[in-house]
């Protein structure tokens, strides 16, 4: 699994790096808060990132976990993840860079908070000018390091699963334009070039 995963990410890195747009910084909401509906667990994911507009970026996700029947714990879950998005505003691959949880509630575990790890693949899609969906398949402890600290989770938390497909709704509310190359007829216009 770790050479499949390593390969595709180098694969991924080969490929196209420019991309014509701005800089933009972004904050979206997971729906799997949804999932109390069904579920034994109330999960909810916000994220705020800075996406390049040469293919990578930056996201600070905060998820929150909480057992709504049976136990009084939570979860709370903070990361920083590097995303990489080839194709510009397609796919892309969100990896982990730190991720860690902090226990609550009176019946938490007796192990210490987790150091967890996720690799995520998704696409997208912008509608309108600055709001955008974005499903994804989450692939937490993709090459199985943290397995006493996922089993624990799954343990206390019932709808806490290993791979996940989620769909978040975001707004990229700043947009930081990238600085115009001067090329050298503009400056020969300008009256600045070398005769």
């Amino acid at each position: 699994m770790r050479k499949t995963l390593i390969g595709l990410l180098m694969l991924v890195c080969l490929s196209s790096l420019w991309a014509e747009e701005s800089n933009t910084v972004f904050v979206s909401a997971d729906a799997s808060g949804l999932d109390v509906l069904w579920n034994d667990s109330l999960q909810a994911r916000v994220d705020f990132g800075f996406r390049l507009s040469s293919g990578f970026g930056l996201r600070l996700p905060f998820s929150f976990f909480s057992d709504t029947t049976y136990n009084d714990v939570s979860l709370l879950e903070l990361g920083l993840f590097l995303d990489y998005r080839p194709f510009y505003n397609g796919f892309f691959i969100s990896v982990s860079l730190f991720q860690m949880g902090f226990y609550g509630g009176l019946d938490k575990p007796a192990e210490p908070n987790p150091t967890l790890n996720e690799v995520a693949f998704g696409f997208t899609w912008h509608f309108f000018k600055d709001f955008f969906v974005e499903p994804r398949l989450l692939i937490r402890d993709p090459n199985g390091v943290f397995e006493n600290e996922y089993d624990s989770l799954s343990n206390s938390f019932p709808g806490y699963s290993q791979v996940r497909f989620s769909i978040s709704f975001g707004w990229d509310f700043l947009a930081i334009p990238k600085p115009e190359m001067r090329n050298e007829d503009s400056i020969r216009q300008e009256g600045g070039g070398v005769q």
